[in-house]
C-alpha cells in the first residue's frame, strides 16, 4: 500500500502541510507505523479486517500422555507465522509518500502464496523433512515414541487456501487514515504552538 496526501484536505491543512512540510513528514511517518501496528495485529488476530483465515490442514497430530504434542495450527497468530512480523513502512522523500508492506523478498513470496492460496505437491523430501521434525516423548504405556506433526501417507499435496490479508486490512483502515493523518497534523501543530520560540541574538561590541 502507498499513501500519499494529494488533495481532499481542508485549506488549514493544505496550508499547513505545504508551508511546514516537516509537519507533514512527521504526519505520515506515524501513519505508515500505525498502519503497520495495525496490520500485525489483523495478520495476529487471525480475522485480519475481520475477515477469518482459513484454517490449516493437511497435518496429523499424535498424543503424548494424552495431550497433544503440537499446538492446534489454528491457533491465533500461527497460521502466518513469522509472516505476521515482516509488515512495516518506509517514508519516501523523493515523492512524500510512505509504504506498506512486506518487508522481504521471502515474506512478498508467502505474503502472495496466502494471498492468493495455492497448491504444493509432496516430494519425498519434504515429506522426510516434516518426520525429521518431530519429537522423542515419553508414554507410561508405550514408553518412548516419535511423536509431532508428519505428512500423512495419502497426502499427495498441500492445499494453502487463499488467506487474503492486504485487500481487508486495506478496506478497513482506508476510512480512518483522513482521520487519523488530520489528528497527528493537529496534535503536531498544537505542540509547536506551545513549544517557546527559539531566538538566535547577535551581540556587538562584547563587555566580556
Amino acid at each position: 500500500m502507498s499513501i500519499s496526501w494529494e488533495d481532499m484536505a481542508t485549506p488549514w491543512v493544505e496550508d499547513v502541510i505545504k508551508e511546514m512540510p516537516d509537519i507533514r513528514r512527521r504526519a505520515l511517518k506515524s501513519l505508515g507505523w500505525w498502519m503497520q501496528k495495525e496490520i500485525r495485529e489483523g495478520i495476529k488476530s487471525g480475522a485480519p479486517g475481520g475477515r477469518r483465515y482459513a484454517p490449516l490442514a493437511g497435518l496429523s497430530r499424535r498424543k503424548v500422555s494424552g495431550r497433544s504434542a503440537m499446538k492446534k495450527g489454528s491457533a491465533k497468530g500461527q497460521i502466518l507465522g513469522k509472516l505476521g512480523k515482516a509488515v512495516g513502512y518506509q517514508y519516501k522523500d523523493e515523492d512524500g509518500s510512505v509504504s506498506v508492506g512486506w518487508l522481504s523478498r521471502s515474506a512478498v513470496y508467502w505474503g502472495s502464496i496466502h494471498e492468493k492460496g495455492k497448491k504444493i505437491p509432496v516430494t519425498d523430501k519434504m515429506r522426510r523433512f516434516w518426520w525429521s521434525g518431530a519429537r522423542y516423548g515419553k508414554s507410561r504405556k508405550r514408553g518412548v515414541k516419535k511423536t509431532g506433526a508428519f505428512l500423512r501417507r495419502s497426502t499427495t499435496e498441500i492445499n494453502i487456501p487463499a488467506r487474503p490479508t492486504i485487500d481487508p486490512m486495506r478496506q478497513a483502515l482506508a476510512p480512518r487514515i483522513p482521520g487519523y493523518f488530520v489528528k497527528k497534523i493537529d496534535g503536531y501543530m498544537d505542540d509547536k504552538m506551545k513549544s517557546p520560540p527559539k531566538r538566535k541574538h547577535k551581540v556587538y561590541g562584547s563587555w566580556w
